[in-house]
């Protein structure tokens, strides 16, 4: 019996001993960005006549998917743009008019994102 608890004992020092060796693996975290982030914005035009103008912003992810009730904000100099802000449809785009006498540079902005388009 004596040889059974000498056995035993010598088990248990050695897996503290190996359980001390063993050192924590620590998680690496992943980062993923969100899929609905806007990462683009393409401006469209089109003429009602020669001073009022359609204007469309599309707004985009990075895999090239519309964004879905987006803030988009509307400027012009100079001219008028009437609404100065509109959401994003189903197909990403909101819409403003644009009244103007000459040339006029529209801008549009999500965020911190910015597109600005030269209109006659």
């Amino acid at each position: 019996m004596a040889n059974v608890k000498y056995t035993c004992a010598l088990l248990v020092v050695l897996s503290s001993i190996a359980c001390a060796y063993h050192a924590p693996v620590e998680p690496t975290p992943v980062v993923v960005p969100p899929s609905n982030t806007p990462a683009s914005i393409q401006i469209l035009a089109g003429s009602r006549s020669s001073t009022v103008l359609d204007v469309n912003a599309k707004v985009l992810t990075r895999d090239g998917r519309f964004l879905t009730d987006v803030m988009v904000t509307f400027t012009a100099t100079p001219g008028t743009i009437y609404p100065e802000r509109q959401w994003t449809n189903a197909n990403g785009l909101a819409g403003t008019v644009l009244t103007t006498q000459g040339t006029s540079v529209v801008t549009a902005t999500v965020g911190e994102l910015v597109a600005s388009i030269s209109l006659p």
